[in-house]
């Protein structure tokens, strides 16, 4: 729960709660699960004062309902557990601790317990002047006493969870110089105004400290109950340097769009007040620790924090915000067919005022330009990096690809010089720059006279001449058809017909 809890003690799974007559005998008890803890927040009265970090309490509230008759001298309904901290300053050894609250019996047995709105006072802060408000109010109308008092002892370490024991209780053991009215190091002592509520200490030593408070029940001058509150304080050391600061913005954050996050790295203040600096609004303010903010247009936007806003100890601070669109431009890769003038054209995500710049390497004319769309020359063959930027707003992005050259392919297949051998030819491809290729073979007797290999053969299904094309590719986009000077008429004839030779002419795509 804390870091003086040396015990490493949580809270008990079920706790014991026991109920007495006022003679003391025993009535009945039952076991009471635990059902959630919840960490006390720390609250100083003072907005210039900080605790430290380390302060961590947490409380957990047991509930049961038992149904007793109305009895004569009422009841008692106790829980008792051990043991305090180790660390407690004003008491003699370590000890347990007993809660008991008193249901009066006729004639007020129909009576409610006096209620609490605020929880106890976590951290004192050393030569402070600290005001806690303890009062409560009774739903019954009753009178309402307040005391410094001591609290009661409870269970030890042979038996720490044990059913309780019978009232009376006994009040804890003070060290030397502590009192059940004097339970703290303050000057002026501590104290509490018994009509009010109204505690008022000055710690003056750093420790933790038991401390009890009595609230005495009255109903036409009868004391009815008395509420008895047990009270761990800690005594520490408080930040008193209040200092307003926000994140300073990073270039991703400027350029992520109107809407913006603002981070607070203010020390020591309890209380926050924001200006987003929007000229178009008044309502451009937020009492936020870290807020949120969505702009209407992009610009620079002068953003104010104050920490603590209205105290002595006030601090201001002033930022500049970038507010920026995203910025992501891209371009679609480009494919070409030996040297190639290229237009290449930015798009994706950007202001319409953003700069486009572009670096198109050094084997394209011109090597760099500025503007959308470009057109340029790229001679060297392969893969060419081109770069584009965008910027607007002082933000910044770019895109990189290829644009990607191939080699112009020259189809070409050697000449027929054996006319008579057979109907089946073997052809010899002399393309150049090629790596891919697809022959037509016009064999009319047969739908499938084609073939992608570099060096084909092919038996024809009867004699005569055939037209033989062969188209050669270079990547995606390139390919060339041989001319008349290439392509060939073939005439295939059986060993004992003769074949004249080739026949050429106009080029053919």
């Amino acid at each position: 729960m804390r870091p003086d809890n040396t015990n490493n003690t949580g809270f008990d799974a079920q706790a014991q709660i026991a109920v007495y007559r006022a003679n003391g005998n025993f009535v009945e008890s039952a076991f009471v699960d635990f059902t959630q803890e919840i960490t006390v927040p720390v609250v100083l009265n003072d907005p210039c004062l900080s605790a430290p970090p380390t302060v961590c309490v947490r409380t957990a509230v047991y509930v049961h309902v038992f149904n007793l008759p109305p009895m004569a001298g009422g009841y008692t309904i106790a829980y008792q557990r051990c043991c305090r901290t180790p660390a407690m300053v004003n008491l003699a050894g370590q000890q347990g601790l007993t809660c008991a609250v008193t249901i009066p019996g006729p004639p007020n047995a129909v009576n409610s317990s006096v209620q609490f709105s605020d929880l106890p006072a976590i951290a004192l802060c050393l030569n402070q002047d600290m005001v806690f408000d303890q009062s409560g109010t009774d739903p019954d109308g009753d009178v309402l006493v307040y005391s410094i008092c001591a609290p009661f002892q409870g269970a030890d370490a042979f038996d720490p969870a044990p059913m309780a024991s019978p009232p009376p209780y006994l009040p804890v053991n003070y060290a030397n110089g502590y009192s059940g009215t004097n339970p703290i190091d303050s000057s002026p002592p501590i104290a509490i105004d018994p009509v009010t509520g109204l505690l008022t200490v000055h710690p003056t030593l750093l420790g933790t400290f038991t401390v009890g408070i009595c609230v005495e029940e009255y109903r036409n001058g009868v004391l009815l109950n008395t509420a008895r509150r047990d009270f761990m304080f800690r005594v520490v050391l408080c930040d008193a340097n209040v200092q307003a600061a926000i994140a300073v913005q990073t270039p991703t954050q400027a350029c992520a769009g109107l809407t913006q996050v603002f981070s607070n790295q203010s020390v020591g203040a309890q209380s926050w007040s924001w200006d987003f600096g929007d000229p178009n609004t008044t309502a451009d303010v937020s009492t936020a620790f870290s807020p949120t903010y969505t702009y209407p247009a992009p610009g620079t936007y002068s953003v104010t924090l104050i920490a603590n806003p209205g105290a002595p100890c006030a601090d201001t601070t002033i930022a500049n915000y970038l507010v920026a669109p995203p910025v992501q431009p891209t371009f679609l890769p480009a494919l070409a067919c030996g040297p190639s003038v290229i237009t290449l054209e930015a798009t994706g995500q950007f202001d319409p005022s953003a700069v486009i710049s572009w670096d198109l390497g050094a084997g394209a004319t011109p090597a760099v330009f500025t503007g959308n769309p470009v057109t340029a020359q790229f001679n060297p063959i392969g893969a060419q990096p081109v770069t584009v930027t965008a910027t607007a707003f002082g933000c910044s992005a770019s895109f990189t690809t290829n644009v990607q050259v191939y080699p112009q392919p020259q189809a070409a297949f050697a000449e027929q010089i054996e006319f008579c051998e057979s109907l089946t030819h073997m052809f010899q491809n002399q393309s150049m720059d090629a790596t891919a290729y697809a022959w037509d073979f016009d064999d009319p007797g047969n739908g499938a006279d084609q073939s992608a290999v570099a060096d084909p053969s092919w038996t024809y299904s009867a004699p005569g001449f055939h037209t033989v094309m062969l188209i050669a590719r270079n990547g995606p986009v390139c390919a060339d058809t041989p001319s008349e000077s290439s392509m060939c008429m073939f005439r295939l004839m059986p060993s004992s017909i003769g074949l004249r030779s080739a026949v050429r002419g106009k080029p053919h795509y």
